[in-house]
């Protein structure tokens, strides 16, 4: 038994509820004119999503700052899925943690990302879609949101 899986195991018997989401429709925009700039989505495994900002490893919480409405938890990831159900507008992010429609569990970061680099012709990237969470291998959602992420240079 890992220690993760140990953390997770912990956290369900003492009581803590799976089975609850709490998305909110939230936007990521940045505009830079430096090398790249990143915008994109991040669900992290302890609750909370993330705007991935203007460089990669930056990091802000959401306003709506959760997936896992009693976050942080250390590791309630473990008893979710996550998944980019469907393009809603725009084009498919360039870098994305699974396909379209695949769930994928939140036992680690998974980010949904645009980039746009300064030595191609000044543009805007734009990737807006639903994302959905449920308990692992249950069935449908529990909660769905739209994010949106623009990069422009």
């Amino acid at each position: 038994m890992t220690i993760g899986h140990f953390q997770s195991t912990l956290n369900i018997s003492k009581g803590l509820p799976v089975g609850i989401a709490a998305l909110s429709t939230q936007t990521s925009s940045h505009v830079d004119i430096g090398v790249l700039v990143h915008a994109g989505i991040t669900f992290h495994p302890d609750g909370q999503v993330y705007d991935l900002g203007t460089g990669i490893m930056e990091r802000a919480l959401f306003v709506g700052g959760e997936w896992y409405p009693l976050e942080p938890v250390t590791n309630i990831g473990a008893f979710y899925d996550v998944r980019w159900e469907s393009l809603f507008s725009g084009v498919a992010f360039d870098f994305q943690a699974a396909s379209v429609g695949t769930w994928i569990d939140i036992s680690a970061e998974r980010i949904w990302r645009n980039t746009r680099a300064s030595m191609s012709s000044p543009g805007t990237t734009t990737t807006s879609g639903y994302f959905e969470v449920r308990t692992t291998g249950v069935g449908t959602y529990i909660d769905r949101a739209i994010y949106t992420a623009t990069a422009q240079n």
